[in-house]
């Protein structure tokens, strides 16, 4: 499963979200997303990619959308090689 799926996935099953959105919707403007449910997917996002989150290096727009949350996932994963 690739990662857009994954996200997509917990959004639908463990936020609880309707089933049709898009990549690119806002996830907060359409109400999936909220700072309580954000902070557990942001833990999701930790374990499932094995990334660490560095707080100061992100914005409320690195989660807007699918797409946004992916890019940040990858860009996260990349910055932690290389201090590997």
């Amino acid at each position: 499963m690739d990662m857009k799926s994954i996200i997509r996935k917990y959004i639908r099953e463990e936020i609880g979200s309707r089933e049709n959105f898009s990549d690119d919707e806002s996830l907060y403007d359409n109400g999936i997303l909220d700072s309580l449910k954000m902070i557990q997917f942001m833990l999701f996002l930790q374990s499932q990619f094995d990334i660490v989150m560095d707080p100061s290096l992100m914005t409320v727009e690195d989660f807007e959308t699918v797409d946004r949350i992916e890019a940040f996932v990858q860009n996260s994963k990349k910055a932690g090689s290389a201090n590997v």
